[in-house]
């Protein structure tokens, strides 16, 4: 991994998905998975100690929801890109999750791909040098 790396965690239950996720994601050039959870608590706890570029939340967790860890992070400074990714593409879940702070909203089946141009965009502008004088 590289400094300038897109830090990512992943918090997922479903452990084969995750593992497939994680294996996409780490083949990105510029992108690193930093941490991944299967729960709220190990969500919350891998967030906060990683402080990644980019959080990717599953709805449906144990003891709780991807909705938990979505209003606690998005509620404090310096937050993590947040892309809730559900197998459940109910439009309330879309409307909630946006409602809370969600940058992205993403169905399992259909959306990897679209999640995929996501983080190489994120990562691409993270990489854009910044200026500190405003010129270009």
């Amino acid at each position: 991994m590289t400094a300038d790396a897109l830090r990512v965690v992943i918090v997922e239950d479903h452990a084969a998905f995750s593992e497939k996720l994680a294996s996409m994601l780490d083949n990105i050039p510029g992108v690193a998975v930093v941490g991944r959870a299967a729960d709220v608590e190990g969500g919350l706890r891998c967030i906060r100690s990683r402080r990644p570029d980019v959080a990717i939340l599953d709805v449906r967790l144990p003891q709780g929801s991807g909705f938990d860890i979505l209003a606690e992070v998005k509620g404090s400074a310096n937050s993590p890109a947040v892309l809730v990714m559900t197998g459940y593409a109910d439009q309330e879940y879309q409307k909630r999750s946006l409602a809370l702070g969600a940058d992205f909203f993403f169905e399992k089946s259909t959306g990897i791909k679209a999640m995929l141009e996501v983080i190489k965009s994120i990562r691409d502008r993270k990489r854009i040098p910044a200026c500190s004088n405003g010129a270009t």
